[in-house]
């Protein structure tokens, strides 16, 4: 199995190409609790979920998380948001639409770094395979699902299709999609 590099891993981080931004306030309480019928990130919600007020939420929106509350809060706002990251939702939410129509449509090239075993033949190898647009749907759809191992078992698969046997990738260094 692949070496998971932080949440979702190098194999997510590759597929949906754009790195990952740091969220503010703002965007964590949007993501978690929704907007107002206004489009404004909805405190209300964010501070009877914390256990804090609401003026203490709009505070956090307008200054910023405090490196430390006393309540615990802002720390429990910035973990929550972390776990929604990697969660399907999160996962849905960060890949464009227009990036996840080209990988389906079109495919992609994976340039692959790590450990590779081709038919019993292990060596740590840099190669290029190309990902027709049917592979790169599986893989999205268990990436997508929250499901890493099954969405590693995809990219084995399709590597496997490019080499002609039984493929493992391990110890992974570098993903990266080309197109």
């Amino acid at each position: 199995m692949a070496t998971n590099n932080g949440p979702g891993g190098p194999l997510w981080e590759a597929m949906r190409k754009s790195p990952e931004q740091p969220a503010g306030p703002s965007q964590m309480v949007s993501d978690l609790y929704g907007v107002t019928p206004r489009g404004n990130p909805d405190t209300r919600a964010a501070a009877e979920d914390l256990g804090v007020s609401q003026r203490t939420v709009q505070r956090w929106l307008q200054r910023g998380l405090p490196s430390r509350s006393r309540s615990g809060g802002a720390e429990q706002l910035a973990s929550g948001h972390r776990g929604w990251r990697d969660s399907a939702g999160g996962r849905r939410a960060a890949l464009s639409p227009r990036r996840e129509a080209r990988l389906r449509n079109k495919g992609t090239t994976i340039q692959f770094l790590g450990t590779i075993t081709i038919s019993g033949d292990r060596r740590r190898r840099s190669t290029a395979v190309p990902i027709d647009g049917a592979q790169a749907g599986r893989i999205l759809d268990e990436i997508l699902a929250g499901n890493d191992p099954a969405a590693h078992q995809a990219l084995e698969d399709a590597f496997g299709d490019a080499f002609g046997g039984s493929v493992t990738l391990s110890d992974i260094s570098s993903l990266n999609t080309f197109k």
